[in-house]
């Protein structure tokens, strides 16, 4: 609304009302993508923020350390926010002692063995690191002291195995599903390609044992 104003001539010229209603930022010719937000921010500085991506998290030492004693260095993206999730659970030191324990025990392990060593982030999210230690020794060493094995019995090792490769495989899957989602999404942290490669070596692995994934 335009109110008349007398100048010094006599004459009258017009100007806006800043109080009669309608929209500030149109006023004097504003732009109306200048609107004000709800705390006085323009709506542009508001819509560049939300569509500003998050940052990654830095990795801190704690996470870093405990990511460097595991025996398998793959996927490092998953792991680390595996660890981070753990750390909440389990502590520094309980996690990072139960990691070089575990990686003490593959250690020992013969070369073919550690093939079925899991991904980091498997390991971690199924937390692994509650587990019976002695169950971290391979087959091999179960085997010699096992009980005479009956004609097309499964030996007793192998269903340990095959009920633990299962276990990890459940976990596997569900990061197949957790990675394709966040992909599908445009989130490209989710390393995809690494998880169906764990995934399928665990079902391998299960075969090879003679068993069905």
């Amino acid at each position: 609304m335009w109110e008349p104003l007398r100048n010094e001539g006599g004459g009258s010229v017009s100007y806006p009302s800043e109080n009669r209603g309608g929209d500030p930022s149109l006023r004097f010719g504003g732009d109306p993508s200048e609107k004000k937000g709800d705390e006085g921010t323009p709506l542009k500085v508001l819509q560049r923020r939300n569509n500003t991506p998050t940052p990654p998290q830095p990795v801190d030492r704690e996470v870093e350390e405990v990511y460097a004693a595991y025996p398998r260095k793959v996927g490092k993206g998953q792991a680390i926010r595996a660890i981070r999730a753990a750390l909440k659970l389990a502590g520094f030191e309980v996690l990072l002692a139960a990691t070089q324990a575990y990686a003490n025990a593959v250690g020992a392990w013969s070369e073919s063995d550690r093939q079925f060593v899991p991904y980091p982030a498997t390991w971690f999210n199924g937390r692994r690191w509650e587990d019976d230690r002695s169950t971290w020794a391979r087959a091999g060493r179960a085997r010699e002291g096992s009980a005479p094995q009956r004609p097309g019995e499964r030996p007793e090792w192998v269903a340990r195995k095959v009920e633990g490769l299962r276990l990890e495989l459940a976990e596997a899957e569900r990061q197949v599903r957790i990675a394709r989602a966040q992909n599908e999404n445009g989130n490209w942290s989710y390393d995809l390609p690494s998880a169906e490669r764990d995934r399928d070596r665990l079902r391998a692995a299960i075969l090879q044992l003679g068993e069905t994934p």
